[in-house]
């Protein structure tokens, strides 16, 4: 499965925005939750239970975000930022690490907050 950046983004605002854990969100399907969590798990934004099952799909549990992750959805909690960084790599015609992308959308923050950015 390719990993879905606006999922992502989705998820960890939502672990945000609620004190309780959750295993599914609406108009998600049960196996894209499953793996994104997994993978937000594996990067450090996220702690979450995850139990895999033998066919490739499994249960997962957000639990909380880590810090990693509190820093994520406060670079990307603005819309406008989120695409701003989003363009960058489109328009460089690339994907990129979470790391990379985050590095992005601070650089976006500090040159709004310098005055370099309109809006």
């Amino acid at each position: 499965m390719k990993r879905d950046m606006d999922l992502i983004r989705a998820i960890a605002l939502k672990a945000r925005d609620t004190s309780e854990q959750f295993s599914e969100m609406e108009d998600v399907a049960p196996g894209a939750f499953f793996e994104h969590v997994r993978l937000m798990d594996e990067a450090g934004l996220i702690d979450a239970s995850v139990l895999p099952f033998a066919e490739g799909s499994g249960a997962a549990v957000v639990l909380r975000l880590t810090w990693k992750g509190q820093d994520f959805v406060d670079t990307f909690s603005s819309a406008t930022v989120w695409k701003a960084a989003k363009d960058k790599l489109i328009s460089a015609g690339m994907s990129a690490p979470i790391d990379l992308l985050v590095e992005i959308g601070k650089d976006y923050l500090k040159r709004k907050f310098l005055g370099d950015v309109a809006g």
